[in-house]
């Protein structure tokens, strides 16, 4: 499938303990299978973010790791 314009865009996260990742739904997201010993814990949930105004919504995140 090389020059499939889809496998241009797909970005991997790596993963570590206590990172949370969000995005919009509307995003194609999937996991890979967990193999490792101990519980995996996905939280699912659907927010609404409502301001009066958009310049609200976004703010620059810092790493503290």
């Amino acid at each position: 499938m090389a020059g499939f314009p889809f496998w241009e865009k797909v970005h991997y996260i790596e993963t570590f303990p206590g990172l949370v990742v969000l995005h919009p739904s509307r995003i194609w997201h999937e996991t890979n299978p967990f193999n490792a010993q101990g519980d995996r814990v996905l939280l699912v949930v659907t927010l609404r973010v409502m301001s009066h105004n958009y310049s609200d919504l976004y703010c620059n995140l810092q790493e503290d790791r």
